[in-house]
């Protein structure tokens, strides 16, 4: 009977001694990782320009003076029709390459919008000398056209002054007259002279029945002619030039030849 009851207690400590070393037990191992799903984003779609569709510039001067307005005219091309918000020239004194943003350039003319294909126009006025550089620019179907760049020579005008006339010419003798051509963007002066007559005229050649040889030469540059005076008279003259293909005219002089045997001469 104590045999038994002494067995049955070694039973019940070996069982909880057997339950206590389980549950103290760490697992080892690394733990599985979970899989998580990964979420599908939406895919950007970023525009790209189409083939036939582009901008180019179709008319602009080459030169212009400072504070006169000038035009540009500009194509936007397209193989279908379409509406655009935005069309305008972009312009500014430094030279911008490809990829350029709609702040590249500090100035544009007046944003226009309409439907394409058609052509655009714009005036520009510059106030400052140099070299101005722009580009015809579009926003079609949410991509930027911009045009090659293009460049424009802002410079002051070419002028004709007379600086030097005779004080007291006499008949028959010779005098000698003065002028100087300046300014003009590559300043070439393909002809300059004198116009005269007896006559005052206006600022046109045909006003003046006669004229002195031509010349030509660069600017700023004083040109001079010697001319033998006729009887005693009144003449009234110009300076004349063509610079850069433009014409000029000084303001109208006049000089009075006086007689060769004058009493206190």
């Amino acid at each position: 009977m104590i045999r038994g009851k002494i067995t049955f207690i070694l039973i019940i400590i070996l069982s909880l001694l057997i339950i206590s070393g389980c549950v103290s037990q760490k697992p080892t191992g690394t733990p599985t990782a979970i899989p998580t799903a990964t979420p599908i984003g939406t895919a950007t779609v970023i525009p790209t320009q189409q083939p036939g569709t582009s901008v180019d510039i179709l008319n602009a001067p080459g030169t212009a003076v400072p504070g006169k307005s000038f035009d540009v005219i500009w194509r936007v091309n397209s193989p279908d029709e379409k509406t655009i918000p935005h069309t305008a020239i972009h312009y500014g004194p430094q030279s911008k390459a490809e990829p350029l943003t709609l702040t590249s350039y500090p100035d544009l003319t007046q944003v226009q919008s309409g439907t394409i294909p058609a052509d655009f126009s714009a005036k520009i006025i510059i106030n400052s000398t140099g070299t101005t550089y722009f580009r015809a620019h579009a926003i079609i179907d949410g991509v930027n056209y911009w045009s090659p760049e293009k460049i424009i020579t802002v410079s002051a005008p070419a002028i004709i002054t007379i600086t030097s006339i005779p004080g007291r010419p006499v008949e028959n003798s010779n005098y000698t007259i003065k002028w100087q051509v300046s300014g003009g963007t590559a300043g070439d002066v393909s002809k300059t002279e004198l116009l005269w007559d007896f006559n005052k005229g206006n600022a046109t050649v045909t006003d003046y029945s006669q004229s002195t040889p031509s010349m030509t030469g660069k600017t700023p540059m004083e040109f001079s002619q010697t001319l033998k005076a006729g009887p005693s008279s009144t003449i009234y003259f110009r300076a004349h030039a063509i610079v850069d293909g433009i014409e000029i005219f000084s303001d109208e002089k006049q000089m009075t030849i006086y007689p060769e045997h004058e009493t206190g001469y």
